[in-house]
């Protein structure tokens, strides 16, 4: 009995991790959309501008471009890590669900 306890604390325990891993995924994951939301607007705000020299607008969209590609890459990535996490921690419920039984 006491070896169940034990297991189940473990396994409640490794729940409420890998839900902190979630939260913390899901807010890396905002915080990048918010990135990509200022770059885009960045873009828009260049391409209205006619102050700026076309090479000057090239140069910086160029460089948003490189950047949303990195970010789209995390963003893919972190898509990755949280559906791990999730189904890791789906798997955890279902053992201590069943554990519990």
């Amino acid at each position: 009995l006491l070896q169940y306890e034990e297991r189940e604390l473990k396994l409640t325990n490794e729940v409420e991790r890998l839900f902190k891993i979630e939260k913390s995924l899901r807010n890396e994951l905002q915080q990048l959309e918010n990135s990509n939301q200022e770059k885009t607007e960045m873009i828009h705000q260049f391409a209205s501008n006619n102050e700026q020299s076309q090479q000057e607008l090239l140069t910086n969209f160029q460089s948003l471009k490189y950047e949303y590609e990195k970010i789209k890459e995390s963003n893919t990535n972190l898509n990755i890590r949280l559906q791990e996490q999730i189904q890791c921690t789906q798997d955890l419920q279902n053992s201590l669900e069943q554990f519990q039984q």
